[in-house]
């Protein structure tokens, strides 16, 4: 089963006094749960939708505005701070102009009598009728204004939502261009340092190649011829080796 709290402590969750959720409720035409004595009780979703309502009042919209976005205010509390304030000053521009039409348009009284079963002078003053369809039509009226008011919202939001999404595209567009970019770079600096590696490499082979050439031409290049003390050792052992043959 669903727990529902007290006004008290809705007012409480929601950060307002009590009266000025019974206040609300009243204007924006919300369904609030009673009980068999009438007390307010409210649900998860109830406290929920006030908070929601709350922010929307601390941006600057009309309870007028707001009640026309009930419908849509899961997505209209999820918009950004910039197309909040364009959908609140295209909302609350609406509105002044139309109650400025209204204020403007000519009313009717109706000229109460005191004692209506007594025929009592006027003073030359008849009865002004109130017209009877003046109600259907205020009414046929608002309608009217709620059915443009809400085409206008969603509009806007869908245009808001075009221009979030480009906006995303964008984001997205830019950030994979830096990421090719980087991994081209990754690319680049990799093969310099593979070009490196290899002319390293060549470099060191090459060196002790060369090491082994020329330790094998070193006996050849470096043999040298019998000095004059080794030629006159020779002379002797051989003058020596005649005369004791002799």
């Amino acid at each position: 089963m669903e727990k529902k709290v007290s006004i008290s402590d809705a007012a409480r969750e929601v950060a307002v006094e009590p009266h000025v959720l019974r206040y609300w409720e009243v204007e924006l035409g919300l369904n609030i749960s009673r009980n068999a004595q009438g007390h307010r009780f409210y649900s998860a979703k109830d406290i929920r939708l006030l908070g929601q309502v709350k922010y929307l009042k601390e941006q600057g919209f009309q309870l007028k505005a707001i009640k026309l976005l009930l419908t849509d205010i899961e997505q209209t509390y999820s918009m950004d701070k910039a197309s909040l304030e364009k959908l609140k000053d295209q909302l609350n521009e609406r509105i002044w102009q139309e109650e400025e039409q209204a204020s403007q348009a000519p009313h009717t009284a109706r000229i109460m009598q005191l004692h209506p079963g007594k025929h009592e002078d006027t003073h030359g003053l008849a009865p002004v009728p109130y017209p009877q369809n003046n109600y259907i039509q205020a009414e046929e009226k608002l309608r009217h204004f709620e059915a443009m008011m809400r085409k206008m919202i969603r509009r806007t939001m869908e245009e808001m939502a075009a221009e979030s999404e480009e906006r995303i595209c964008d984001k997205v567009t830019t950030r994979l261009l830096k990421e090719i970019d980087y991994l081209e770079r990754q690319k680049s600096e990799l093969h310099e340092k593979q070009v490196k590696l290899l002319q390293d490499i060549l470099a060191e082979v090459k060196g002790k190649e060369l090491e082994e050439a020329a330790a094998t031409e070193e006996p050849a290049t470096f043999s040298r011829k019998p000095g004059k003390k080794e030629k006159n050792k020779e002379k002797k052992r051989k003058l020596f080796a005649k005369s004791g043959g002799e």
